[in-house]
């Protein structure tokens, strides 16, 4: 009886969601009725297939795994730019930024997106007014005029998210999201 007033409850709120317009409300919701919990990798296995149980030499597998990801080797024939003539003559803006292009870099960003390092939401640049974007377009012509940006925009949060198959092996079956700093995508 609890569970079938609470899927209730949750079917009201859904219509309520559905009536305001807030599509990402309506799938929280149905995500919450139909019980569709994220799959959680609680075993990996080793490069041969035994079973990792302690959790030192899990984390250890994992390192390896991503170590291995990321750190390719390099192409046995790399390509020569040097003959691509094509482009002409480039038009780029030297001028330092405005705070009319920086207004517009933000109203580019998009809303509930995870942050990086720096731990700033776009919503925060987004909503925060006149005072966050005037710090930030000083950031901006600082970094102009000196000529070098922040070691930490070049910085990232590695997600690996795990794709269909077997979970319980590192393999090709993830892939991966980086989170940079939101401060630095609107500088650039």
């Amino acid at each position: 009886m609890v569970r079938k007033l609470g899927t209730l409850s949750i079917a009201d709120n859904i219509q309520q969601a559905s009536a305001n317009n807030n599509i990402r409300e309506v799938y929280q919701k149905k995500n919450i009725l139909i019980d569709k919990s994220s799959r959680r990798v609680t075993q990996i296995q080793d490069s041969k297939g035994n079973i990792i149980k302690n959790e030192a030499t899990r984390l250890q597998r994992g390192a390896e795994y991503l170590e291995d990801l990321l750190n390719a080797d390099q192409p046995e024939e790399l390509l020569d730019f040097s003959q691509l003539n094509s482009f002409g003559e480039l038009e780029i803006n030297m001028e330092p930024p405005t705070m009319a292009k920086l207004n517009k870099d933000v109203s580019l960003l998009k809303r509930n997106k995870a942050p990086g390092i720096d731990n700033i939401p776009p919503d925060l640049l987004k909503d925060g007014g006149d005072n966050i974007r005037e710090r930030l377009l000083q950031i901006c012509r600082l970094i102009w005029l000196k000529e070098r940006t922040p070691s930490e925009w070049g910085k990232g949060i590695f997600l690996p998210l795990p794709q269909k198959g077997d979970l319980s092996y590192c393999s090709n079956n993830n892939r991966g999201i980086t989170l940079l700093d939101i401060s630095g995508k609107v500088f650039f």
